[in-house]
């Protein structure tokens, strides 16, 4: 139970070494905000390597893009290549043919002026012959020599125009070579087209991708300098508290059951039971005498007399909270101030000494004084 009065020296003492629970709270809050960004911290990590395998893929893509849009070129290279070789030969064979036609009709007129010599409405004018002739002999020797120049004009002719035909089949079959060549070129000068399509497509996109994992980097920077920031603090934090004997509630270990012969609580921590104050410990009602033991190691800081609560003991402990046990006989305390206590070590007994209904232990856990009371918590977070 509550009580006024504590002594002064005991409250100066413990005030020394008191866990303040603001800065308790302080540091709760810090670990809780670095717990938070920890885990951002770590999704945009996740994020981050996930940009970075994307931007290789794509880079990847485009690169493979870019090298079928070079093999693409080449092929239109090779393919006007062979045009400016095809034309050129067009070129060619069409002032072949040009001669061909020219030489054509040249031995057409030849033969044809022979032929107009040599026959007159489809008969030899044997009387020209024979007229210019010296002799019969000569006659029939002029007479078959020029049916074998008609001849021979003939079959030049024919030669001629057989040569005219071939250079003709020549250009029609490079034309045709061309007009293949030319679509050919146009299909890949067309893939060359779509492909570089694709690449702008893909490099707007990994753009895209490097600018969202630069500001996730960004980010992350951000992250880890509130990290070492709240992580920084919270060792300022805790170097301050331990310099004054305080950490964080909740680090220790629970702390032992008060009473091992007795698990009887006859009033609770926060009860009122028509009290004008909520009860500030727990009572543990056990038979005269039960064995009180401290519920870890510490420092006895008071050990003695004290208004309402009989007699009784105070022990300051490592994490700087500190457990209260009351309402004991003077034969009941078994310690003395300044003494190292060990968990579980017998300190006192059970008394029904100051203002109690009955044998019991008052056990209460102090974390400090506000305004000459002692400032308390619910004992059954640590035991």
């Amino acid at each position: 139970m509550q009580r006024r009065g504590v002594s002064a020296v005991l409250a100066g003492v413990l005030l020394t070494g008191m866990a303040l629970p603001v800065a308790q709270a302080n540091v709760a809050d810090s670990q809780r905000q670095l717990q938070e960004i920890q885990a951002k911290h770590k999704n945009t990590a996740a994020q981050i390597q996930q940009l970075r395998s994307r931007a290789v893929t794509i880079e990847e893509q485009i690169q493979q893009l870019q090298n079928q849009v070079q093999q693409t070129q080449q092929q239109i290279s090779d393919l006007q290549g062979q045009l400016q070789s095809l034309n050129a030969q067009i070129a060619d064979t069409e002032q072949k043919l040009t001669a061909a036609e020219e030489q054509l009709q040249i031995r057409q007129d030849l033969l044809n002026q022979r032929l107009r010599a040599m026959y007159e409405d489809g008969t030899v004018s044997y009387l020209e012959v024979l007229l210019s002739s010296t002799s019969f002999s000569d006659f029939v020797d002029r007479l078959y020599a020029l049916k074998t120049i008609a001849e021979q004009d003939k079959k030049l002719l024919e030669d001629t125009k057989k040569k005219r035909d071939q250079v003709q089949a020549l250009k029609a079959q490079l034309e045709a070579e061309r007009q293949q060549q030319q679509a050919a070129l146009a299909r890949m000068s067309d893939t060359k087209r779509q492909l570089e399509a694709q690449k702008q497509m893909q490099q707007e996109q990994l753009s895209q991708v490097q600018q969202a994992k630069q500001q996730q980097e960004q980010q992350y920077a951000q992250e880890q300098a509130a990290m070492d920031s709240l992580s920084a603090a919270i060792q300022a934090q805790l170097a301050a508290m331990q310099q004054s004997n305080v950490v964080v509630e909740g680090t220790s270990h629970p702390w032992l059951w008060p009473v091992p012969s007795s698990h009887t609580i006859t009033s609770d921590y926060g009860d009122t039971g028509g009290r004008s104050v909520p009860h500030n410990g727990v009572d543990i009602g056990a038979p005269l005498g039960s064995p009180i033991v401290a519920v870890d190691d510490g420092v006895v800081v008071y050990a003695g007399s004290a208004s309402g609560f009989g007699h009784w003991i105070v022990i300051r402990h490592a994490n700087g909270l500190m457990s209260v046990y009351g309402h004991m006989y003077a034969s009941g305390v078994l310690v003395a101030p300044g003494q190292q206590v060990k968990r579980g070590q017998v300190i006192g007994l059970v008394g029904s000494d100051g203002e109690s209904t009955g044998p019991h232990l008052h056990f209460s856990v102090i974390t400090g004084f506000s305004g000459g009371r002692m400032v308390t918590v619910n004992p059954h977070g640590y035991i």
